[in-house]
């Protein structure tokens, strides 16, 4: 009696197996579908919330100069102006320009290449700063003034260049975003900036082609 029903059980199980293991198939399919949309659906929103904070102001510099501007005449001695001037420059990072495909995220894992960062606006003080000196300025003072003003505004731009103001945002950004991400619970986060190349495409195109079969 044993043996028969041994082999009763037997027997069950090999006429069963084919509806087990199409039930195994369609649980890994749904499972694989389900976290295949997860991952879109969080990545999604990952792109959302970065873009929702739009530009993004990550560094302030105050910049003083001395800035000479001479206009030179043909029958009239030069005409110059000496001024020291004071100016802010701000830079940051336009997040408006994100790409979904500047972002992968992998479970617990991100990797997003920000937009470089810019110079996004910068001016004279003009309560701050003052003529200083200025020289046949026949006729034409006030517009001698204003072209040394323009000059100086330049300048200011060009200084804050040179100060390593978009250095100083970048590594501001890292900053900032590091605990950004971290709240949305990625433990592993890679911040890059500028165009992402070739190989970042490839490999989200890989892994989602992986995803599909």
């Amino acid at each position: 009696m044993k043996l028969n029903f041994t082999s009763v059980i037997v027997k069950t199980i090999i006429k069963a197996a084919p509806i087990i293991l199409l039930i195994l198939a369609v649980f890994l399919i749904i499972n694989l579908l389900t976290s295949k949309r997860k991952t879109e659906i969080v990545h999604q929103s990952v792109v959302q919330k970065v873009e929702q904070i739009g530009k993004l102001s990550l560094v302030k510099m105050t910049i003083q100069d001395v800035v000479e501007y001479t206009q030179v005449r043909e029958w009239l001695p030069d005409a110059s102006a000496l001024l020291i001037a004071q100016g802010e420059v701000e830079a940051g990072i336009d997040l408006t320009k994100l790409k979904n495909g500047d972002i992968k995220v992998s479970d617990k894992e991100i990797t997003v290449y920000l937009p470089s960062p810019e110079i996004t606006s910068y001016k004279v003080n003009h309560e701050k700063s003052r003529v200083y000196d200025t020289r046949n300025n026949f006729f034409s003072g006030a517009k001698i003034v204003d072209a040394a003003y323009a000059k100086a505004e330049k300048q200011i731009h060009d200084s804050a260049l040179s100060s390593g103001i978009l250095q100083t945002a970048q590594e501001n950004a890292i900053k900032f975003f590091t605990p950004f991400f971290q709240s949305m619970g990625f433990t592993k986060i890679n911040l890059k900036f500028g165009q992402p190349p070739q190989e970042f495409y490839r490999e989200k195109n890989t892994e989602k082609d992986k995803s599909n079969l």
